[in-house]
């Protein structure tokens, strides 16, 4: 797995085919976007026609099931890369996802975020390594887990955990782990210089889609 990749979500319609052509691989947050009418959907399918296999397709749970499944069945059967299924959604919306997703030969990713809150303290490596193993057994190809630090010594605890439980897994079967906030730089670095999969990265400083996202061009130097 090449690295790093970009997220994309407003102003994809300018952004998307020139970061899948420079870009490993890039993330679609179709929650993101702003218009997904029929028309918006045939001009997407015109702009990643022939790099489809480069696409992540994400849709962060917010309690809608609907809007995203359907955009899931109309994008999935292009035959994208990755589809990344929410570890917060429901089970019967996860594997509802995951069901379309092997149907069409789509791997996995199972994602988990832990954004800011006002006891600024990080979920325990017991809590994520139950979580990853849960995915796992549930059929995941890759397990991403987005955690917001506060310090220094919690950001390299959790990197040293990513390094440990990766161990535990061969072939495809990966945990990324995707630091937020201040460490956010430093953290991914290090996460490419350990070759964890899926390192996410903005296209430049406006259109970040995480909480200290860097951007690609950050991640190269």
């Amino acid at each position: 797995m090449k690295n790093p990749g970009v997220s994309i979500g407003k102003g994809w319609n300018n952004l998307l085919a020139g970061w899948l052509t420079r870009a490993p691989w890039v993330e679609l947050r179709l929650d993101l976007m702003e218009d997904m009418s029929p028309v918006t959907l045939v001009a997407l399918r015109m702009r990643c026609m022939g790099k489809e296999h480069k696409i992540m397709l994400t849709w962060s749970w917010t309690g809608q099931r609907e809007q995203p499944l359907a955009l899931f069945r109309e994008i999935i059967p292009w035959q994208v890369g990755w589809v990344d299924v929410p570890m917060e959604a429901p089970s019967d919306y996860r594997m509802e996802l995951a069901s379309l997703a092997e149907e069409w030969g789509v791997r996995t990713v199972y994602s988990c975020h832990y954004f800011a809150h006002t006891q600024q303290t990080v979920p325990c490596v017991e809590q994520l390594s139950r979580q990853a193993r849960e995915a796992f057994a549930e059929g995941a190809g890759y397990v991403k887990f987005a955690v917001y630090t506060w310090t220094k010594e919690e950001t390299d605890k959790l990197l040293e955990w990513c390094d440990r439980i990766n161990e535990e897994f061969t072939g495809e079967k990966r945990v990324t782990l995707m630091i937020m906030g201040e460490y956010a730089l430093i953290s991914r670095r290090i996460a490419i210089h350990k070759e964890f999969p899926f390192v996410y990265s903005a296209p430049d400083a406006d259109t970040t889609t995480a909480p200290g996202q860097p951007t690609f061009q950050e991640l190269l130097t």
